[in-house]
């Protein structure tokens, strides 16, 4: 996960070592996270938000709108509680929502009863898959759903450039599997 946020945002004030320093890490440790040779753990990247004051979807590079949010002290009993909040209201037992952001069951109750942190890739998984907002989750936010997904742009590039291209194209989502099938109409 590249978090290209990561550093535009660190150099406006900060040097990696400083950052990495703030945040109790070697550098290298921090430039691995900058340039997504590693992932950044869900603690860090709730700490870099608060140190920031803006949210955690434009962080991780889930929303391009970028929100000033002041943040509290982590909670992991309020983050349990959102979590069991989402799950009830998706219908979905334990194993089916753990399932479906490829985790298991028991990593799921121990997110969900406040005992253990959850981590960035299972936090990500959550808010692309539902679209919730990580600070919602993370109890940064009372706002459940993030605005903007970044990917958005891209789809709209495509389009333009292969309409200059004069090729016809139909693209289908199948937004629950986010599965993308394009068929290509060449009309010369």
């Amino acid at each position: 996960m590249g978090l290209l946020q990561l550093k535009e945002v660190r150099e406006e004030k900060y040097t990696q070592a400083e950052i990495a320093n703030i945040l109790g890490v070697k550098r290298g440790t921090y430039a691995s996270w900058e340039c997504g040779s590693d992932t950044i753990p869900s603690r860090k990247i709730y700490a870099l938000a608060n140190i920031y004051k803006m949210s955690t979807d434009y962080l991780l590079g889930i929303s391009s709108t970028n929100k000033k949010i002041k943040g509290d002290e982590l909670n992991l009993d309020l983050i349990g509680q959102r979590l069991f909040l989402i799950r009830k209201s998706l219908g979905l037992s334990q194993l089916e929502i753990a399932e479906s952001i490829g985790i298991n069951q028991s990593t799921w109750w121990a997110y969900e009863k406040g005992k253990t942190m959850i981590t960035t890739n299972a936090l990500t998984a959550l808010a692309r898959k539902y679209n919730y907002s990580t600070d919602y989750i993370l109890g940064r936010s009372k706002e459940k759903v993030y605005k903007k997904v970044r990917f958005e742009p891209y789809f709209i590039l495509l389009f333009k450039s292969l309409c200059k291209l004069g090729v016809a194209f139909l693209i289908c989502i199948n937004f629950r599997h986010m599965d993308l099938f394009l068929y290509w109409d060449y009309t010369f």
